[in-house]
């Protein structure tokens, strides 16, 4: 709650307190966190369309990633979701070498 107010929901440090939580929750050795401003609108505090921060967190490594999408909500969220998948892939690649 404080860091929501400190922070707001869409932010970094939201996203990666996310994907923490996800990780400890499940017993997982990866979580992921993804906040952002699908649209139509902006949110409250201003933030534009497209902002979004992904977080991965891992046993190793902790990663976030600042994007700017441009397009339909849909696109959005679909892009979103592609760029947490791509970051998973990359660092489990990376693990297995």
């Amino acid at each position: 709650r404080k860091l929501l107010e400190r922070e707001g929901a869409v932010s970094e440090a939201a996203a990666r307190a996310m994907a923490l939580a996800v990780r400890q929750l499940f017993n997982t050795d990866i979580g992921i966190g993804i906040t952002g401003v699908a649209g139509p609108a902006s949110d409250a505090g201003g933030r534009p369309i497209g902002l979004v921060y992904v977080a991965l967190a891992g046993a190793a490594e902790e990663l976030c990633r600042e994007t700017r999408f441009v397009g339909t909500r849909k696109t959005v969220k679909t892009r979103a979701a592609q760029t947490a998948l791509t970051m998973l892939w990359r660092v489990m690649a990376a693990e297995a070498k």
